[in-house]
């Protein structure tokens, strides 16, 4: 069977990809040192983001055709538990689409096993849970929380008058003090939030502007965005520790997210959006323990 070429090939690749991670470090750099909540931190992320799609853009560059795009994943897939697995004819496949749902679907498959189950939560949407069931609706990405700090994947979805994020990372992984880093990043999403739906909200990030009198009206506009958001920590498992996914419910005080309940509710399954975004987004994923 004749593979169908990758439309996103160039023979000069190999340039596309330094340049692509020199802007992503670039980017990372940028992102890192602005201020929190500024224009020139909002500019940042802008760049930060189109700088991944770029480095995205430039790996899928280096296969000719969509069976060499196919081996290269297949090829980076975690070994089988039971050493032994089956896997599609590269060529076989149409698009690089499909080869990336086929790879969520054996990553998925491979972590089946009983000793893996022991770990990981079953895919499913939980019956307590009407968020991140819709892949249409979900926007996933990499962000990396605080200078040269590990990256954190994050998930939102609109529902209703509510907006779903979700901070998924490992045990312990973005920071010596992960409670304390999630509520930094929370902090910092609720941030950018209310600032891409109310630009003159900057002032109350700067020089602790939200507690000033002249700033109230804008503090109250912001508050009622802040009431609007629900947060989640996905936990990933490793060095023992079981996967956990659990909504996280915070007290916004006009400026950043404190008074966390960490397990406001413990959810038995993970939603399988959730689980593919993983294996999707830009940036290489962690590797969960059999797939």
């Amino acid at each position: 069977m004749q593979s169908p070429p990758n439309p996103f090939y160039d023979p000069d690749w190999p340039a596309l990809a330094r340049a692509a991670q020199q802007a992503l470090a670039t980017a990372r750099a940028a992102e890192a040192q602005a201020p929190l909540g500024s224009p020139a931190h909002h500019l940042a992320l802008a760049a930060l983001d189109a700088a991944r799609q770029d480095a995205q853009r430039a790996q899928r560059a280096a296969f000719p055709l969509i069976a060499d795009y196919a081996a290269w994943r297949f090829s980076n897939l975690p070994d089988a538990k039971d050493g032994f697995s089956v896997l599609p004819d590269p060529a076989s496949f149409e698009s690089l689409a499909a080869v990336d749902q086929a790879c969520v679907r054996l990553l998925r498959q491979r972590k089946e096993g009983a000793d893996v189950s022991a770990i990981l939560l079953r895919d499913g949407q939980p019956a307590t849970l009407a968020a991140f069931a819709d892949p249409a609706g979900l926007l996933s990405s990499w962000r990396q929380f605080g200078s040269n700090g590990p990256e954190a994947l994050v998930s939102a979805c609109e529902l209703g008058e509510a907006i779903h994020l979700c901070i998924a990372h490992r045990w312990g992984g973005i920071g010596p003090n992960s409670n304390a880093r999630y509520l930094h990043a929370a902090s910092q999403l609720a941030q950018e939030t209310i600032l891409l739906r109310l630009p003159a909200a900057a002032i109350l990030f700067q020089d602790e502007g939200y507690r000033l009198a002249a700033n109230r009206e804008t503090l109250r506009a912001a508050n009622r965005i802040a009431a609007r958001l629900v947060f989640y920590r996905h936990l990933l498992p490793g060095a023992g520790q079981r996967e956990e996914f659990a909504r996280v419910t915070l007290v916004w005080n006009g400026a950043r997210c404190i008074e966390p309940d960490w397990e406001a509710e413990i959810y038995g399954s993970l939603p399988l959006p959730l689980r593919a975004a993983l294996f999707a987004a830009p940036a290489p994923a962690p590797r969960l323990p059999g797939g």
